[in-house]
């Protein structure tokens, strides 16, 4: 079943065409099938795999157009694309790479959207979009600490680096998959920014940054927890990210905690963000797995290929 969906979502990324125009993004489709299924590998789950999947490989088409491609004004209107995405003109200021993408984002949205306005369910989609314009917006205010070369306070990097953690979309995008565990009172619930959405967000984001900040650094990213630590508080390398990992220390206790008190919506919801950060940790467990994606062949031949002996 899981390598059906996967060549499923291989010819999508295929057909999108986006694969040979964006030479400068990571073409990471068996990864982020092999991160979907794990947080979702039971087989009623088909749809939140699939939707995860595509929405997370647009999440790492935009960041790597944000991190390694286009001007700081070609980026400004990108974002603006994304807060004005029902208007056609925010589109054709855009470059021809980031119009094409931006159109692949778009179709994808409808897509989703007419399939599930069939069971009564839109407001999945908009969520959906709604999550990827603050992703957007994120993104764009990185990219302007990184032109102007301004290193943010912990404070403040963390406030901005919670929606830049993009974890917010790939929630979204499972929850399209979710049926009646994720209704309109769910959705009302998230908008009250609740503890365990918050905490899930924060350890995906300081757990990348611990193990990505060095090459990032290299490559002249805007500067990560890591950075902005260690300006703060005038310490060395070692001394910030053990710092941050007290931070998600902490974070990983208010994910827990929430798991055992009484919430206002059901169980499969609260365990989708405890199986969420429990595969963000393995991917980031070493190193970061996603763009040196060779530490993850074996994991992914051992689910994905190889049959359990029984």
């Amino acid at each position: 079943m899981h390598q059906n969906e996967l060549a499923f979502v291989s010819r999508w990324w295929r057909d999108t065409g986006l694969q040979e125009r964006l030479l400068y993004a990571r073409d990471r489709i068996v990864e982020l099938y092999f991160w979907a299924t794990g947080s979702h590998y039971e087989p009623h789950k088909v749809v939140s795999r699939i939707a995860a999947t595509k929405f997370a490989k647009m999440v790492s088409l935009v960041d790597d157009t944000f991190d390694a491609y286009g001007t700081p004004e070609e980026l400004q209107l990108f974002a603006d694309a994304f807060e004005r995405c029902d208007d056609e003109s925010a589109v054709e200021q855009l470059s021809d790479d980031m119009r094409l993408l931006f159109r692949a984002f778009l179709k994808l949205c409808d897509d989703m959207e007419q399939d599930i306005e069939k069971e009564g369910r839109s407001y999945g989609a908009h969520h959906a979009k709604d999550a990827f314009k603050e992703l957007a917006r994120a993104y764009d205010v990185e990219a302007k600490w990184l032109a102007s070369r301004y290193t943010p306070t912990v404070k403040e990097f963390i406030a901005n680096g919670i929606p830049s953690s993009s974890y917010g979309v790939i929630s979204a995008a499972y929850f399209i998959g979710m049926g009646e565990a994720m209704g309109a009172k769910e959705y009302e619930w998230l908008k009250t920014n609740p503890t365990i959405d918050t905490a899930a967000k924060l350890l995906g984001r300081l757990l990348n940054d611990i193990m990505s900040h060095e090459d990032e650094q290299k490559r002249g990213h805007c500067p990560s927890a890591v950075e902005c630590y260690k300006k703060e508080h005038v310490v060395s390398d070692e001394e910030a990210v053990e710092a941050i990992r007290k931070m998600c220390d902490d974070a990983w206790k208010d994910l827990n905690e929430e798991c055992m008190r009484p919430t206002p919506v059901g169980m499969p919801v609260i365990q989708h963000f405890l199986d969420l950060v429990r595969i963000i940790t393995f991917i980031y467990i070493r190193n970061d797995s996603y763009t040196h994606s060779g530490s993850m062949k074996d994991h992914i031949t051992s689910i994905l290929l190889n049959p359990i002996p029984i």
